[in-house]
């Protein structure tokens, strides 16, 4: 994340905590329900005349609330509640009325129900307000004596309510340009996308190209090793590449699956023939098992690229003599396809696991992992995904690591070469 993003995320925390402060910092009790007539949400001054926690009010239905905390408003019940009535009729309600304490005095309290704007339809929230009023009614009685008083107590309401109204102002506009430096932040990210793959994908062909050509040169079996090591490395990179340009176009939803009926055995065993320099240098085993005479339904150069990435963290992860396996099993009562890359590597750090599909994330603080961008693994999550599947993991530290994920299956293979 980058400190911009930090600043940002840190204003929109910092807003969000001072709407909940100007809320709690009203005296009068405030909760909100929904139409079930269930508590969502109560100010600190609600609470505090329960004289309950929050937790032991919300989710409750809201008569059931305050009489279980003994009922300290006096006007809560099933019948004729005002939230009940809002919601029926769909207008606010503003409602005083008269009680009796405990030592006999009369009190006054305003109930409002007011509703929470929706943009789909009626409204599906109210905000309950409780106000004890009895000092205005007193004065009201006394207004032909009290005259300035009760002028001076306007004013001071009045006051509050635009201190509060430029407060809110004042959070909205810092959100609005919050809002404009995330999209401004956003083109920028994209600009950067296009000019590195524009400035990169060219070149990298190119190199690739023309080490497909000096192979049909006569090579010595060392040379022929270093042009294949090289071709390698300018596929990763490449892969790289793609990988940053495709994750941009699925986090905008532009990236366009072209699905298609394929044999699994012939895919996988495509993509194990491009590594097998790496594999023989490594001192690896691959193996392939494929259960079944199911296809799979996927986009070809997304299935390719996933396994590809995890074929490349295997090997990167797998010391000298170990095996990488590479299984694929039908679920038919599901209509998937599971696949398996299992390694006898290192195995993935309990410390590092949480990160491991997060993108720029390490998936251990080993060196050959930190040469990597970290957009492997969460290429692998979205591409997965975009075809309705599913992808997680395994470890034991020192045993090795099991990726695995399931796509559609297309069919019934009529049938099967082998490569």
């Amino acid at each position: 994340m980058t400190q911009s993003d930090k600043n940002l995320t840190s204003i929109l925390l910092e807003s969000r905590d001072k709407l909940r402060d100007l809320i709690d910092s009203i005296l009068e009790p405030v909760f909100t329900v929904d139409r079930g007539l269930r508590v969502i949400a109560v100010n600190k001054a609600f609470a505090s005349r329960l004289n309950a926690h929050p937790r032991e009010v919300i989710g409750r239905r809201c008569s059931e609330s305050t009489c279980l905390f003994g009922n300290p408003f006096g006007i809560c019940s099933e019948e004729g509640c005002l939230a009940r009535s809002f919601f029926e009729t769909g207008r606010p309600i503003r409602k005083y009325i008269e009680k009796k304490d405990a030592v006999g005095d009369t009190y006054c309290l305003e109930v409002s129900v007011s509703p929470v704007a929706s943009e789909y339809g009626p409204p599906e929230q109210a905000v309950v307000v409780y106000r004890d009023v009895t000092p205005l009614k007193r004065l009201e009685e006394k207004a032909r004596l009290h005259g300035d008083f009760l002028e001076e107590e306007v004013q001071r309401r009045t006051a509050d309510l635009r201190r509060t109204q430029d407060e809110l102002l004042l959070e909205k506009t810092r959100l609005e340009e919050a809002h404009n430096e995330l999209i401004r932040l956003e083109k920028l990210k994209k600009d950067l996308i296009q000019m590195v793959v524009h400035d990169m994908k060219g070149p990298v062909g190119e190199v690739i190209g023309n080490l497909d050509l000096a192979k049909l040169e006569p090579l010595s079996e060392r040379q022929l090793e270093s042009i294949e090591m090289a071709e390698s490395g300018c596929e990763d990179l490449l892969r790289m590449i793609m990988n940053l340009l495709d994750l941009s176009r699925m986090e905008e939803g532009r990236l366009q699956l072209n699905p298609a009926s394929l044999d699994p055995e012939e895919v996988i065993g495509k993509i194990v023939s491009k590594f097998k320099t790496l594999l023989r240098l490594g001192g690896l085993r691959a193996r392939i098992g494929v259960q079944g005479r199911d296809r799979v339904k996927a986009d070809r150069v997304l299935l390719e690229r996933i396994l590809q990435n995890l074929l490349t963290n295997s090997i990167n992860a797998t010391p000298a003599g170990g095996e990488i396996a590479i299984m694929v099993s039908s679920l038919r009562e599901g209509g998937i396809m599971r696949f398996d890359v299992r390694d006898t590597g290192l195995g993935i750090p309990e410390s590092y696991r949480h990160l491991v599909f997060q993108k720029f994330a390490p998936a251990s603080d080993d060196s050959d992992h930190r040469n990597s961008t970290g957009l492997g693994l969460n290429f692998c999550k979205m591409a997965v995904e975009a075809h309705g599947g599913t992808i997680w993991f395994s470890s034991r530290e020192g045993e090795g690591t099991t990726f695995s994920f399931t796509l559609p299956v297309s069919g019934e293979l009529q049938t099967r070469g082998r490569l």
